[in-house]
């Protein structure tokens, strides 16, 4: 929004004739005028008087180039569009528009006050210095004879028109918002007037609080204006809650103490941790299960002492560490009587001792019709087509292995090899003949080349 713009003393002359309805009036010199308008949006108010006939119009240049001036037309409050001839004189003079403007801008920052009229939610003003038109910024203290009771009250000064009033920003306000002297501010992009001292509501002030002792709890209140509340429980010992009041938890029902040498059945253990019928995650320094784990899953995080142990179908059992299968006469651990697998998950594991199976073993047999790297899970691997290889596995990571290969139709190249003897000092191969099995193992460092069987047929 520009600035208007006044000098003394200004005057200069119609150079071509004027139109009623042009904007563009040429001047025979702009010398005192063109430093009023130094700024972009500045403005200034020129009086143009016919010459004999007096007639005059006020018009508000906006812009001048050389002396070409851009002008709006008949802005004085009774002007009218008129025809100007070469010599009519162009005037800069104190005029209506000069003062109405002059004390707008006075009034932005200087208050208006008046008893309002109309009614609590119609609110009614008349100022006797008021602004020529509602401009954003423009401030009005009035005194108002009863409260609004609705939330969109409105306000008319000087017949400008109802606009809502708001507060905070825009916000609605509230019954009893409006009381006694009260400042309005207008604001244009909402065409709304903006309430600076709204009622604030009445600030409750908390001086003591009664604390009642009672499920576990014991509380005290300082008092005060900002009473501090403590609370505290009588409740010794592990905590338990179930959503009203805490208690004590009890050992053996509510949780399994970490003891060594404690047996625990599959009844005593039950809904320890859970509301199901299960065996939850155990944590002991020794642990003997006596019965059988029906539940999910029982996790041994330590040395474990198993005694009849059986697991049933579909169930797991975790051990961290060890579990040891005691007693004089054998212990069975029991397996799903269907698809049972029993696997290390850490193929490096050792086994000691010497184990007995009631039963045959079966070794995995894989027959393969092209090239093949053999897999973790791999023991008898049969070659069969020609010019094929077979790639090893790295020895250091499989220490023991024993595998057996065969070439069953063609000769097979070994890759990842080659074979050493039983002490791992010479090559002796480093492929397969047609028509044989081989054994080899690993001693940690190289595959040895243990024996060979002719395939017959």
């Amino acid at each position: 929004m520009g600035t208007i713009k006044y000098t003394d003393d200004a005057y200069t002359t119609i150079a071509a004739s004027v139109g009623a309805t042009d904007s563009i009036i040429i001047v025979t010199s702009s010398a005192r005028f063109s430093n009023l308008l130094t700024i972009a949006g500045d403005y200034f108010y020129a009086t143009i008087v016919q010459t004999g006939t007096g007639n005059k119009e006020t018009v508000k240049v906006s812009n001048i180039t050389g002396t070409s001036w851009a002008v709006t037309r008949a802005v004085g409050p009774n002007d009218s569009n008129l025809s100007f001839a070469v010599g009519d004189g162009v005037y800069l003079r104190v005029c209506t528009n000069v003062i109405h403007e002059i004390r707008s801008a006075s009034n932005q920052t200087k208050a208006l006050f008046t008893i309002a009229g109309g009614s609590s939610d119609a609110i009614t003003a008349t100022v006797g210095i008021a602004p020529q038109t509602l401009v954003d910024g423009t401030q009005v203290n009035i005194r108002v004879i009863s409260s609004n009771s609705s939330t969109t009250p409105t306000f008319n000064l000087n017949n400008f028109g109802a606009c809502i009033i708001t507060k905070q920003g825009g916000n609605a306000l509230a019954p009893g918002d409006i009381v006694g002297e009260v400042i309005l501010r207008y604001v244009a992009a909402g065409t709304r007037w903006e309430l600076l001292n709204p009622v604030w509501p009445t600030e409750t002030i908390v001086h003591s609080l009664s604390v009642a002792n009672a499920n576990g709890l014991v509380g005290s209140s300082s008092g005060g204006k900002a009473p501090q509340l403590t609370l505290s429980t009588t409740v010794t010992g592990i905590l338990k809650g179930n959503g009203l009041a805490i208690s004590g938890a009890t050992d053996g029902g509510d949780f399994l103490s970490p003891v060594t040498g404690v047996t625990v059945s599959q009844t005593a253990a039950q809904n320890i941790g859970t509301t199901s019928n299960r065996l939850g995650k155990l944590w002991a320094t020794d642990i003997t299960c006596t019965n059988t784990i029906n539940g999910n899953s029982a996790t041994a995080s330590a040395a474990s002492t198993v005694t009849g142990l059986t697991v049933t179908s579909g169930k797991a059992l975790t051990v961290n560490n060890s579990v040891t299968l005691s007693g004089t006469d054998g212990v069975t651990v029991t397996l799903p009587a269907t698809n049972a697998t029993l696997a290390a998950t850490n193929l490096a594991q050792t086994h000691t001792g010497m184990p007995t199976f009631a039963g045959g073993i079966a070794f995995a047999v894989t027959t393969k019709p092209t090239s093949y790297t053999i897999a973790a899970t791999d023991y008898l691997v049969l070659m069969n087509g020609s010019s094929l290889t077979v790639t090893l596995p790295s020895a250091a990571s499989y220490p023991g292995r024993v595998l057996k290969l065969g070439a069953v139709s063609s000769a097979v190249t070994i890759a990842n090899g080659p074979l050493y003897s039983t002490d791992g000092s010479t090559v002796v191969a480093s492929s397969i003949n047609a028509r044989y099995i081989i054994e080899i193992m690993s001693n940690g460092a190289v595959w040895l080349y243990m024996n060979d069987n002719w395939i017959s047929g």
